[in-house]
């Protein structure tokens, strides 16, 4: 909530390796931080009334929804390029923050990459890069003489595609 008021327009919150982690963050993130449920919100077939139902913070009045948080995943899906080109989603068009919460997989983050990139090389959007459970994958354990390692090497390509970009790792260990 901070990082969108201090001017983020770009959240990318690195969920876990697990579906049933992601999950779980973006039904959080849905309920305290966007305000309207995701689950429907991604589905081209869903009527508006399902896409829009309000939940944790969405139920207390009076719900500010000039605050635009914009999903480029939902529960029921994670980041996936054909998924936003139905929706006819972009960071052009981007009118408030967007918010992706996706899993720590090599395919999936450098479809992210690709698809970030697929316009210009650098990005001038402000982005904040939320890791949980940065301990689990993203350190690069391959020594110096080596290339890094794919999740390493991923999250640093994102970071690298913005102007203005913030790393912030978190662990329990």
């Amino acid at each position: 909530n901070k990082a969108a008021d201090s001017g983020y327009k770009a959240i990318i919150v690195l969920a876990g390796m697990m579906e049933n982690l992601r999950i779980q963050t973006q039904e959080r993130l849905d309920a305290e931080f966007v305000g309207l449920d995701s689950k429907y919100s991604l589905d081209k077939k869903a009527d508006s009334s399902m896409r829009n139902i309000p939940v944790g913070v969405g139920k207390i009045p009076p719900f500010n929804q000039n605050k635009r948080i914009t999903r480029f995943t939902s529960v029921m899906t994670d980041f996936k390029i054909s998924v936003l080109k139905s929706m006819g989603l972009n960071l052009r068009d981007l009118n408030g923050t967007a918010l992706f919460v996706v899993k720590k997989n090599k395919s999936v983050l450098n479809n992210l990459y690709e698809w970030l990139t697929k316009d210009e090389d650098i990005l001038n959007l402000p982005m904040l890069l939320i890791d949980d459970e940065a301990d689990n994958a993203s350190v690069n354990t391959n020594s110096e003489e080596k290339d890094p390692t794919a999740i390493n090497a991923a999250i640093n390509k994102i970071l690298r595609c913005f102007k203005q970009a913030t790393y912030l790792g978190i662990t329990a260990t």
